[in-house]
Formats: C-alpha cells, structure tokens, sequence
C-alpha cells in the first residue's frame, strides 16, 4: 500500500550513533519538507548492568554521566547538520530501555505516524506506524523464542 506523503503528520527517525543508522535521515528529511511533517530523532540509551559494590558504583555514575552527555551531543550535531540543510527538528530525545519497547511507547506517546530507519540487511525502511508496530512486537517475539530463520510477518491490506 502506498501512502501520500501529506498524510504523514509525525516521522521518527531512529539512530544509534552508527553513520549506517544516519543514513535514514535524509529520506525522513524529505518527507517531512515535502509533507509539513514534525521530524522527530530518536537515540535510546542502553542501561548497563548495575554494579554490585561501592567502587564499582563509583565508576559506574561517571561511566553514565559521560555516556548520556556523549549521546546528548551527538543528537544536537545530527540536529545541526539538519539546521545547516534548512530543517527544522521537533524533537531530538534520549530514551532508555529495551530499544525496540522504548521506542515503540514513544510512537505512540507522540501520535508518530511514519518511522523511518535503516536496517541490516534491508537497507532504509519507511512504515506507517501500525506495520512498525507489528514488526517490532513480532522482532521482539522471535529474539525471545525463535530463530530469525523462522521470522514471518503477515499483515492485512
């Protein structure tokens, strides 16, 4: 099915600091010119396991504050660079959790309609956000009780 761009009133653009990742952005750059859509970007933070003694606290604290400002400031770069092209961001966020859950509550928190990322082996997905949906709770399934061998998704039309 495919959809006219005008429809779309929310992209989100997942990244993970990887320029593989980035390689979306300017495809969601285009449809949220060509449509008037809000381009939102999306970083979700990976919480390590939690220490088990004082010291280890220490240098975990320090660890986290230096992570998040690195993750923080790889938003804003990937913000600037859209600024320097003429766009105009609506949000740039830091999530934390499991990325497939944190981002599909963040979808659904801001009404997104479109998701756009890249992906291994697919190249740059664009999905309406319900199909999203469906194959992240499918992805999550199967990374929890099957081989991706045995990875099938069935939509309706």
């Amino acid at each position: 099915m495919v959809h006219d761009p005008s429809s779309f009133r929310s992209i989100l653009v997942p990244l993970d600091g990887s320029p593989f990742a980035e390689q979306a952005v300017p495809l969601a750059s285009q449809i949220a010119q060509r449509s008037g859509s809000k381009l939102r970007l999306a970083f979700v933070h990976k919480l390590p396991a939690a220490p088990v003694d004082s010291a280890a606290a220490k240098l975990f604290t320090s660890i986290e504050a230096v992570t998040r400002k690195a993750e923080r400031a790889y938003l804003r770069g990937i913000q600037a660079k859209l600024r320097e092209g003429g766009i105009r961001l609506s949000s740039a966020v830091t999530l934390t959790g499991d990325p497939g859950s944190a981002l599909a509550q963040y979808a659904r928190e801001m009404a997104i309609d479109l998701v756009v990322m890249a992906t291994h082996g697919r190249g740059i997905v664009c999905l309406p956000v319900a199909a999203w949906r469906l194959v992240i709770s499918t992805a999550m399934v199967c990374r929890r009780s099957c081989s991706p061998r045995t990875f099938t998704a069935i939509t309706s039309t």
